[in-house]
């Protein structure tokens, strides 16, 4: 099936034409959409397009540069279309999730449905979703999916204080209260520590019994779940800082690493959901 027939049976999206006026719309609204076909890559085949310009050059037809890129669709979303009023990044996630060739192929398909299914989930913007659905790499992948965490950083703590706030107040309303009359903010480290020991599923504790980065954590019998927590805050300090500083020589996690990460914080993000996703919306 064409591409084009396939996007318009998933999501009712028909393609229009690339003519001369969408070439010259791409190229000033969307400049690096456009990517020059391999063979325009080569310098002497380029100059031989410029080097006709002279006195009496009357520039080049529209038709015939569009031919010196890579193919471009363009598609149409009508007004009463779910996604005409979505952001490009949902509208990428969404195509994404129809279309396994466009999603990045290091990706198995178990991580590409564990990362489009946190779509809606709380803290996952789409933004994040979609960078790790086209990550270029594991490491990639998984710091994407990691700043979804981040961005929940605030609960366990506004969690303890709601217990003995007012009823009924929301812990988005609270979280600001605090960090405006408060100058309050989440230490990154303990509050990922926190956030673990609230939730897990089945298939995180698969994940932590299967996994070599875990293995020291899931061997010592007095450990709590904290600790998972810990762990994965090195794997994104390895990735933003050049070693840990509490940690110094530690190895560092491999790409394997990463790709089992990248699957073990989308579980921890839909259970997560599950559980408290009422409280934060």
């Amino acid at each position: 099936m064409a591409f084009a027939d396939f996007i318009f049976e998933k999501l009712e999206m028909p393609s229009v034409e690339f003519d001369e006026a969408t070439l010259l719309v791409v190229a000033k609204e969307l400049p690096g959409l456009l990517k020059l076909n391999s063979k325009h890559r080569n310098t002497l085949d380029a100059l031989n397009i410029l080097d006709v310009i002279d006195d009496d050059y009357k520039g080049h037809d529209l038709s015939e540069l569009a031919n010196v890129f890579q193919p471009v669709w363009v598609f149409e979303i009508a007004p009463d279309h779910f996604l005409h009023t979505k952001d490009i990044s949902e509208i990428i996630l969404k195509v994404a999730a129809a279309s396994p060739q466009l999603r990045s192929p290091i990706l198995t398909e178990e991580v590409a449905q564990a990362i489009i299914d946190l779509d809606g989930k709380v803290g996952c913007s789409s933004f994040n979703l979609e960078q790790a659905i086209n990550a270029a790499q594991w490491r990639h992948a998984f710091l994407d999916i990691y700043r979804c965490l981040e961005s929940i950083f605030y609960f366990p703590w506004i969690y303890k204080i709601r217990e003995v706030a007012k009823p009924g107040a929301r812990f988005l309303e609270l979280r600001d209260r605090f960090r405006e009359d408060l100058r309050w903010s989440a230490k990154e480290k303990e509050s990922i520590a926190e956030l673990f020991l609230l939730v897990s599923n089945d298939r995180m504790k698969e994940i932590e019994a299967s996994s070599n980065f875990f293995k020291e954590i899931y061997n010592d019998a007095s450990a709590k779940r904290d600790a998972f927590g810990r762990r994965v805050y090195f794997a994104r300090n390895s990735l933003v800082h050049h070693e840990d500083r509490e940690q110094p020589g530690t190895d560092m996690p491999s790409s394997d690493d990463y790709q089992t990460l990248t699957l073990y914080v989308c579980e921890f993000l839909k259970a997560f959901d599950a559980m408290f996703g009422r409280l934060c919306r």
